[in-house]
C-alpha cells in the first residue's frame, strides 16, 4: 500500500526517470514507427477479415479498430523490452549510457546506480514519419460488376435534393471523417509520445523489480498508464470509423473497400 510518505519520493523518481527518457530517446520517432507498424498490421488484419467473408464495412472497421488498439499495446510492450531488456538479458541493441539518478529519500534507494537498476537499452535510428492507420480499412481497389451500376444510381436518386445527389456527398463526408480522425488521433498520440512512453517505461521499471525497495509500495502498471492516455483518441477513431462504414455500406452496398466508392460517385 502506497502511503503519503512514499508518494513524494516515488513521484520525484518518476520525474527524473521521465526526463532522462525524453532526453536520451527520440520518443516521437519511436511512436511514429509504432503507429506505422500498427497501420501495416491492421491492414493485414482487415484483408484477412475480408478474405474470410466479412463484407460489412461497419463491422470490419469496428473489429479492425479494436485489433489495432491491441496491436498498439503489443508494440508498446516490445518497445519497453527494447529499452529495458531485463536484468539477465545482455544488451545487444546498442549503447544507452544512463547517468546516476539520485533517488531522493533513502526509502527508495537500493544503493545502486541507475545503470545497474535499469539495465542497458538501445536507440534505434530511423527517419521521422507521420502515422496513420488509414490502411486498416483496406484501401486496395476491387472491380465491381457493371450490373450494380443501375441499382446504385437508383439508390443515389432516392437522396436527390434540389438536383444535387445527397448520397455521394454523404459518402465523401464519411470517408473524410475517417481520414481526419485517424490523422488527428495519430498526430495527437505522436505529440504526446514523450509523456506516454516515459510514463509507461517508469511503470514497467517498477513492475520489473529493478527498484527492489519499491516493490512493496507499487507493482507498476504500464498498460493502465497507456490506456489512460490513449483510450479517448482510439475510442473516437473506432466510433467514427464504424459509423462511417455503416453510411458507406448503406449508400454504396457494392463497395467492399474504400476505393470502391468511386463507382458510387
Amino acid at each position: 500500500m502506497i502511503t503519503k510518505k512514499d508518494k513524494k519520493p516515488l513521484s520525484n523518481l518518476a520525474v527524473k526517470y521521465g526526463s532522462f527518457i525524453r532526453n536520451k530517446i527520440s520518443t516521437r520517432i519511436h511512436m511514429s514507427i509504432i503507429l506505422i507498424s500498427v497501420s501495416l498490421t491492421g491492414t493485414l488484419f482487415s484483408k484477412l477479415l475480408l478474405e474470410f467473408g466479412m463484407h460489412s464495412l461497419s463491422v470490419r472497421y469496428f473489429l479492425t479498430a479494436i485489433a489495432c488498439y491491441i496491436f498498439f499495446l503489443m508494440y508498446i510492450k516490445l518497445w519497453l523490452l527494447y529499452i529495458n531488456p531485463g536484468k539477465n538479458t545482455s544488451g545487444t541493441m546498442g549503447n544507452l549510457d544512463l547517468p546516476d539518478i539520485d533517488l531522493v529519500d533513502g526509502d527508495l534507494s537500493s544503493g545502486k546506480s541507475a545503470t545497474e537498476m535499469i539495465g542497458q537499452g538501445g536507440n534505434f535510428g530511423g527517419a521521422g514519419a507521420s502515422s496513420s492507420f488509414a490502411g486498416n480499412m483496406g484501401m486496395s481497389t476491387q472491380s465491381i460488376s457493371a450490373n450494380s451500376g443501375s441499382s446504385l444510381s437508383d439508390l443515389g436518386g432516392a437522396f436527390d435534393i434540389d438536383g444535387d445527389a445527397l448520397g455521394p456527398v454523404l459518402i465523401v463526408i464519411a470517408v473524410g471523417a475517417i481520414v481526419l480522425v485517424i490523422m488527428g488521433g495519430g498526430i495527437f498520440i505522436i505529440y504526446q509520445a514523450p509523456s506516454i512512453l516515459s510514463d509507461a517505461a517508469f511503470e514497467a521499471l517498477l513492475a520489473s523489480g529493478f527498484l527492489r525497495s519499491t516493490r512493496d509500495i507499487s507493482s507498476g502498471n504500464w498498460i493502465g498508464s497507456i490506456i489512460k492516455r490513449t483510450w479517448i483518441p482510439f475510442g473516437i477513431i473506432t466510433l467514427v470509423a464504424t459509423m462511417s462504414g455503416w453510411i458507406i455500406g448503406y449508400l454504396c452496398p457494392a463497395a467492399l473497400k474504400l476505393l470502391d466508392i468511386q463507382y458510387c460517385l
